[in-house]
């Protein structure tokens, strides 16, 4: 059941007045980690604020909503950046009622049964392991100690179908506002751990990998039929295996696994931002618990009438919007989500960024942002995605990372990436009968097929 938390009158007025003053003083500080005292400075789950549905939040008022914006959103809005929040109706962030997005009951029924196994180890590295985990949350209600490593395993386990797959429309564009439009077929399949009846927990051929994703370029013309497979090993520790399919080659190639900050097909996402941003090996990593915060987000997206559609996302390629991506009022309302904070960092600190925080979905345990910050601790990149719930084939819907109209803007260069679904996700028995044949067509062996 959804509450809705009323301030009184007079209190609003003093939470707004002191949001505003904060608003103004955090507005002349340079975006730097800080030791994460942004992220801890966001409303509090606990507190009796809210934002009524309603409400619109624009250039003109957005300081009074501030804790309620990840840091992200607050920078765009400062105009201290390339990208700056426009004044324009298609910039207003329109608040809904906060909606349900609750886990399938599968996932839920595997939770209970399994959640007392998994256990966090230590492992040579200075990170954690786990061990014992079967399927579902590995951590339902996580608890101190190590809270935030815990909410980083969860988010690594979250709920995916066996598979699932549909067109991406995505563009690339500098700071002068030149744009390369790409289109490709983006398939996902999970191998272990999964909570989708009648596939097995772990199906017999997964070989120790977690789950495996493919992009297949269709656009532009003169990189069609280009392939990209990623396949994540159910080790944490082990680091993702890369292939792609060259088609003036017509073979596969595997790329080197250590390049893990390299750009995903010429786009700002890098290789360890897959999966919601976290194919990252997770045992090199640690995480710190910053809070438990309100967060406007979009989980109930409805990305055709947004940019998801070639026709809108045209319009969006031609509109000379200062924020590329930023979702329209007719992609959604946003929604006043709890969620987990986490700043994840590299123990190895020559690694391409020093801190990437996540906003973690409370209920459902997907990414609503992830930001990142370079070796300085100077705010460098933010992840946004707005999310649309998926129809399995039991009848459930759910919340799954990759149905998702996903903007990344690196703030340092002006650049960005937008990628959104094209087509209704098809999922398992939905989907083209050949990607069905995951034993085949999750790992290289399948990539030789391209254009057969």
């Amino acid at each position: 059941m959804t509450r809705r938390l009323v301030v009184p009158k007079m209190a609003a007025l003093l939470a707004v007045s002191l949001l505003w003053m904060a608003g103004g003083a955090w507005a002349a500080q340079p975006f730097t980690f800080d030791d994460g005292a942004r992220y801890k400075a966001e409303v509090d789950a606990t507190s009796s604020q809210t934002i009524p549905p309603g409400t619109q939040i624009t250039t003109a008022n957005w300081k009074q909503y501030q804790g309620f914006l990840p840091v992200g959103v607050q920078a765009l809005f400062s105009g201290q950046y390339g990208f700056k929040i426009g004044d324009g109706p298609d910039f207003a962030m329109v608040v809904g009622p906060t909606l349900p997005t609750p886990l399938p009951k599968e996932v839920m029924a595997n939770s209970e049964k399994y959640g007392h196994q998994a256990r966090l180890v230590k492992l040579p590295s200075g990170g954690y392991g786990i061990e014992g985990y079967v399927a579902g949350v590995p951590f339902v209600n996580p608890a101190e100690p190590n809270l935030g490593t815990k909410i980083m395993y969860n988010l690594w386990y979250d709920f995916w179908p066996f598979l699932i797959s549909y067109h991406s429309h995505f563009f690339i564009e500098d700071r002068y506002g030149n744009t390369t439009p790409e289109e490709s077929i983006a398939t996902t399949w999970q191998l272990m751990h999964l909570s989708d009846s009648p596939y097995p927990v772990d199906l017999p051929y997964a070989n120790g990998f977690y789950h495996s994703t493919r992009d297949l370029l269709l656009l532009p013309e003169q990189s069609k039929y280009t392939t990209a497979l990623d396949m994540q090993p159910d080790n944490p520790s082990t680091v993702q295996e890369t292939y792609v399919f060259l088609p003036s080659l017509r073979r596969p190639l595997r790329l080197s696994s250590a390049a893990r900050c390299s750009p995903i097909l010429g786009t700002d996402w890098a290789q360890d931002d897959n999966s919601g941003g976290i194919a990252f090996q997770v045992g090199l990593f640690n995480a710190r618990y910053l809070g438990e915060k309100k967060v406007l987000a979009i989980v109930h997206a409805d990305i055709a009438a947004g940019t998801g559609s070639r026709d809108n996302l045209e319009k969006v390629l031609h509109t000379g919007l200062p924020v590329p991506g930023w979702p329209r009022p007719a992609m959604g309302k946003w929604e006043v989500r709890d969620a987990y904070i986490i700043d994840v960092q590299p123990i190895h600190k020559d690694y391409c960024y020093a801190h990437k925080i996540f906003y973690v979905d409370k209920q459902n345990w997907t990414t609503l942002y992830y930001e990142t910050y370079d070796r300085q601790g100077k705010l460098w990149k933010v992840n946004k995605n707005s999310l649309g719930p998926v129809q399995l084939n039991n009848g459930e819907t759910a919340v799954v990372s990759a149905a998702t109209e996903d903007a990344i803007w690196d703030l340092q260069n002006t650049h960005s990436s937008v990628s959104t679904v094209g087509t209704v996700p098809a999922v398992d028995k939905d989907a083209p009968t050949e990607l069905q044949d995951a034993q085949t067509f999750a790992f290289p062996g399948g990539l030789s097929r391209i254009m057969r």
